[in-house]
């Protein structure tokens, strides 16, 4: 089959993650059928993109309606006429930064609660069930590691947390700095209080690769505590959905870290560009994370800050590093002091960065 140069990208970026699989089953944190089957979704993925080419739902001429679009929005902006936005309710609940980033975009704008005639943009997001309008601009906010587009309507405009480039135009920002937003305490440095315990483990659900290190750590070393529904068979409180004006997730996650030396910070899924909060949370709350995702997350935030799951050859030698760790002050407390921020995009300026990628678009 020949590919076309959005397929190709689409190939490229999946292929390019196989990496990750392959050294999870070499840790034994995967079986080898896990990553027959990843391999086979491969061609699922080919598949799903084949009937959107089918039903000429992406093809060449979109282009040029995509630039066309563009255009328009510059003339109305460039002669102050007035610009009318409809913004998804899930991207109301959650993305309130990015919404007052459009609005400064703009000296006259109007937000519409019903898409008509007059409605130039559409910002959404995965949880928005709308009918995209194909002669408006349609903006795509992705911050998980799916691509999964409402109606296989692919959008022009992707603002995403992983290096899935098949839009018009793709504007990346790891989501470890959106989720800096979805906070109500202030973290300008980090926790250090005395960690009274040793590693803490807290997710929904069990992925494979994430359970299976928690039991060869637990078993091989010291127990660490499961403050999730994974792992643990006692009763919790699931704190996953808070998000109020007072307390969010993630305060609580950090609150609930700072006691612990080391998190296990595993990604729900290791692919390239897809950095969360799972790493930032263990850092805020004065921890080392134990991590697990793409090698890229290198650009953004200090090596020396974290161990790295990718680094040893098998799980042996990164327990081995754990425990020197564990057992040495001094080492501990020279890690947990090393610099968070490696380059100039860090969490004083990312608001600043993503403002500017968006006005690239329309001035």
């Amino acid at each position: 089959m020949l590919l076309n140069k959005d397929e190709e990208k689409l190939m490229v970026f999946y292929m390019q993650n196989d990496k990750y699989k392959e050294l999870l089953y070499k840790y034994n944190l995967l079986d080898n059928l896990y990553i027959q089957t990843y391999k086979e979704s491969i061609k699922n993925i080919m598949n799903y993109y084949d009937k959107v080419i089918e039903n000429k739902l992406y093809k060449d001429n979109e282009l040029n309606n995509y630039l066309n679009k563009i255009q328009n929005i510059k003339s109305k902006i460039s002669s102050n006429q007035i610009i009318y936005l409809y913004i998804g309710d899930h991207v109301k609940l959650w993305f309130d930064v990015i919404i007052k980033m459009f609005i400064k975009l703009y000296n006259k704008f109007v937000i519409v609660d019903f898409i008509n005639t007059d409605t130039n943009i559409i910002i959404y997001c995965t949880h928005d069930h709308i009918q995209i309008n194909n002669k408006i601009i349609n903006i795509f906010i992705n911050f998980e590691r799916e691509f999964n587009h409402p109606n296989n309507i692919v959008p022009d405009i992707g603002i995403i947390s992983s290096k899935e480039f098949i839009y018009h135009c793709n504007i990346y920002i790891p989501y470890l700095f959106i989720s800096l937003t979805e906070r109500r305490l202030n973290y300008q440095t980090n926790i250090t209080n005395k960690k009274t315990k040793f590693c803490a483990y807290m997710y929904s659900y069990d992925l494979e690769y994430r359970i299976k290190l928690y039991y060869y750590i637990s078993n091989n070393y010291k127990q660490i505590d499961a403050l999730g529904k994974s792992g643990n068979s006692i009763n919790f409180i699931d704190n996953r959905n808070v998000y109020t004006d007072e307390i969010t997730y993630n305060d609580i996650a950090v609150k609930q870290y700072s006691e612990y030396k080391f998190v296990l910070a595993l990604e729900n899924g290791i692919v390239d560009g897809y950095i969360t909060e799972k790493i930032i949370n263990p850092i805020l709350a004065g921890s080392i994370p134990i991590y697990a995702g793409p090698e890229d997350v290198f650009n953004f935030i200090n090596k020396k800050r974290i161990i790295y799951l990718f680094d040893f050859t098998n799980l042996s030698d990164l327990l081995n590093y754990i425990i020197k760790i564990d057992n040495d002050d001094n080492l501990y407390n020279n890690i947990i002091n090393e610099k968070i921020y490696i380059n100039e995009l860090n969490s004083q300026n990312y608001d600043i960065y993503l403002f500017n990628e968006l006005k690239k678009l329309f001035y």
